[in-house]
Order: structure tokens, then C-alpha cells, then sequence
């Protein structure tokens, strides 16, 4: 997926010099490169970083609410994608390149699926 310039800044920062397996760690972690970008948790409500995130959990414990506190009713992942790739080929982008940063699951590019 395309990231904005600024967000990869801050994110190339962030993952260089304040994740907790940066390469400048100061959490007495050793550096690794396929570390979660997001910690897990442990009993106790404690980030665990070397467990990454449960997505069903982050679903039903933070998306969903936030979703429902904005009046959005229930927001499938798939909607996320769907709504990317509803503004990236409105904005002019062409759809092989949108298919290739949605992966393996077919783009349907046809008028009437995409209204």
C-alpha cells in the first residue's frame, strides 16, 4: 500500500529509534527486523512485544466501538479495503496497480460493483 511521505517518515523514526527492538533500543531488547509493528498483550493488560497483535481481538475490543462511537454501524476489514480501492481508482490510479497492492483476491473493476 502507498504511505504518505510524512507517515513513512514517522514511521521509519519510530521503528529505527523508539520501537522497543529498534536498532538504538533503550529498552534493553535486542534488535529484530521482523518484530510486530504492533505489541500483543499479556495478563495485566501488559504489551507484550514479542507476540503480535490478535487481530480479533483488536477488532472487537477497539475498531468496532470506535466505529459504532462515530455512528458507523459495523465495518468489516473488508470494507476498509473495498473503500481504498473505491478512492484509489476515483482518484485517477490504474487498476492493475490497485490490484497489485490489494494481493491475491480478484479486483472487480466494473462500473456496477464499484457505484
Amino acid at each position: 500500500m502507498p504511505v504518505a511521505p510524512l507517515l513513512a517518515d514517522d514511521l521509519r523514526e519510530y521503528l529505527t529509534n523508539v520501537h522497543p527492538f529498534s536498532a538504538i533500543s533503550t529498552h534493553g531488547y535486542t534488535y529484530r527486523s521482523n518484530a510486530p509493528l504492533f505489541p500483543g498483550r499479556r495478563a495485566g493488560d501488559h504489551f507484550y512485544w514479542a507476540k503480535p497483535v490478535v487481530v480479533d481481538n483488536l477488532y472487537h475490543n477497539y475498531f468496532q466501538p470506535a466505529c459504532q462511537a462515530f455512528g458507523l454501524g459495523r465495518v468489516r476489514w473488508y470494507d476498509l479495503r473495498y473503500t481504498f480501492a473505491t478512492l484509489a481508482l476515483s482518484a485517477g490510479e490504474h487498476s492493475m496497480q490497485v490490484s497489485k497492492w490489494l494481493g491475491p483476491q480478484q479486483l472487480r473493476t466494473d462500473p456496477e460493483h464499484l457505484r
